[in-house]
Formats: C-alpha cells, sequence, structure tokens
C-alpha cells in the first residue's frame, strides 16, 4: 500500500468506526480460564493426591461426568481463596498439617491432674 492508496476518515467517521468496533468487541466472549486438574492443585499447592480429593468440594471441585471415577477440574482462583488463610483458616491449616511428615506433628496434649 503507497501513500496515494492510503484512507483518511474524518473525525466524526473515526467516532463512528470506534464505537462499531466497541459493539463487537462487547459481544465477544472473554476466554474462560483453564479448569486445573487434580496435579495441578497438588503442584500449586503443595499438597497431596489424597487431600485434594478428600476436600473436593471446599475446594469447588467439578466431576467431568457422571460415573464415580470421572475426572475433577477445579477453578484456580476458588482453589486459591479456599486455600488462603484469610478466606478459610481451618484449611488452610489442614493443609499444612497434612503436608507435614508424620512424625513432626503435634499431639494433641490432654490437661494432666495434679491433686
Amino acid at each position: 500500500m503507497n501513500a496515494d492508496d492510503a484512507l483518511t476518515l474524518s473525525d466524526e467517521q473515526l467516532d463512528r468506526l470506534a464505537d462499531l468496533l466497541a459493539l463487537k468487541l462487547a459481544h465477544v466472549k472473554p476466554a474462560t480460564p483453564a479448569m486445573l486438574t487434580v496435579e495441578d492443585v497438588c503442584a500449586t499447592f503443595q499438597v497431596s493426591r489424597a487431600w485434594v480429593y478428600e476436600n473436593a468440594a471446599r475446594l469447588g471441585g467439578v466431576k467431568l461426568g457422571p460415573s464415580q471415577r470421572a475426572p475433577l477440574r477445579f477453578e484456580a482462583k476458588r482453589v486459591a481463596a479456599a486455600m488462603s488463610p484469610l478466606g478459610r483458616p481451618d484449611l488452610a491449616t489442614t493443609a499444612a498439617l497434612q503436608a507435614m511428615p508424620r512424625r513432626t506433628r503435634r499431639k494433641h496434649l490432654h490437661p494432666v491432674y495434679d491433686g
């Protein structure tokens, strides 16, 4: 395209073009975020597969089919919110305990009567 073939638009035409473009873009659906697999959740949040399956409902897990063995998928934002200490302290504490080796877990101590 050379300079002689250039298209010249008035300010009104440019405004109209911008309005039409904005309308078209408003109807375009945003890309849906990819869903996380169980393995993704394990790797990202340093938890075991068993823990993810046990807490799937709390993490917003969605089954991809009716069978009992249907794969689970998770929304990244929802999992992050559930894992946040501010969102659910009980879930974060449970995850931290699950990640610890058994021998270093604290035992629940009961009061002793010295009477």
